[in-house]
């Protein structure tokens, strides 16, 4: 039973706060509180920023201080010798930069160029096959025609024929018979 009642106050300290009493009386029990007692003291010793005054002009103030040191930081740091010469080093890398690019950029126009050349060349030997492929079909074309007799209707035969039979024999051709001169008589 002695275990039990140890782990019995130890739980009722750590549930109970105890705190001390002005001028030495007893000391006042604060139920639930340990935490914040140990967070906090009850009698909080002044610190510097509670010796300050605190008002709004002051804090205008300081919070005007603190941005006119950054901003002659800031300054300082934009006339450091050396960050200028970075500056400048970082200028002469940007414009070697450009012109590299600038060239490379004219050396593919240039090959574009060549390109497109070589491009409209091959369209026109192309063209100039095609045309002569043409040509010679066409040659081709008009030599058969020739060589081929020329086709004679069947109603122009017959007539020939007829006319052939009425004359008693004779050897004349009727005008229907041959289309290039009407006029012409064959013998």
């Amino acid at each position: 039973m002695i275990g039990r009642s140890g782990n019995a106050r130890r739980r009722r300290e750590s549930t109970f706060a105890r705190a001390r009493a002005p001028h030495g009386h007893k000391p006042i029990v604060i139920e639930g509180v340990t935490d914040y007692l140990r967070r906090t003291s009850i009698n909080p010793r002044p610190t510097p920023s509670m010796l300050k005054e605190d008002t709004f002009r002051s804090r205008q103030d300081t919070s005007r201080d603190a941005k006119q040191k950054l901003l002659e930081r800031f300054r300082s740091a934009a006339e450091d010798p050396v960050a200028q010469k970075r500056k400048a080093e970082r200028a002469v890398i940007a414009q070697a930069r450009e012109a590299r690019l600038a060239q490379k950029a004219a050396e593919q126009e240039r090959l574009a160029a060549i390109e497109r050349e070589k491009q409209e060349l091959i369209a026109a030997e192309n063209r100039r096959i095609a045309e002569e492929e043409e040509a010679r079909r066409a040659a081709a074309e008009a030599v058969r025609r020739q060589s081929q007799p020329k086709p004679v209707s069947i109603n122009a035969a017959a007539h020939a024929l007829a006319s052939l039979m009425s004359n008693g024999g004779a050897r004349k051709a009727p005008a229907a018979a041959n289309n290039r001169d009407p006029e012409r008589k064959t013998a």
